[in-house]
């Protein structure tokens, strides 16, 4: 039997702005899946595009980090 590869698709582009943060505050992805109260690879799927987060876990990592929700937006318009 052959080995079908199953790649997932982007939904969006990635939360870089917010990756960035967790680096630069030195916050580690587990301690953010566990505010969450997600596993730490569901948390790296959506900073990764995979997934969406919600609004409650963007208003948790808000509240929590002290950070603008505005991270996890992008400007740029598609022309």
């Amino acid at each position: 039997m052959r080995s079908v590869s199953k790649r997932r698709r982007i939904k969006h582009p990635p939360h870089l702005k917010v990756k960035g943060f967790f680096v630069a505050k030195d916050i580690r992805q587990k301690e953010v899946a566990e505010l969450l109260n997600i596993a730490p690879t569901t948390l790296n799927q959506k900073l990764n595009g995979y997934l969406h987060f919600t609004f409650d876990e963007v208003e948790k990592i808000c509240d929590e980090y002290g950070v603008s929700p505005d991270i996890f937006f992008t400007r740029e318009i598609a022309q």
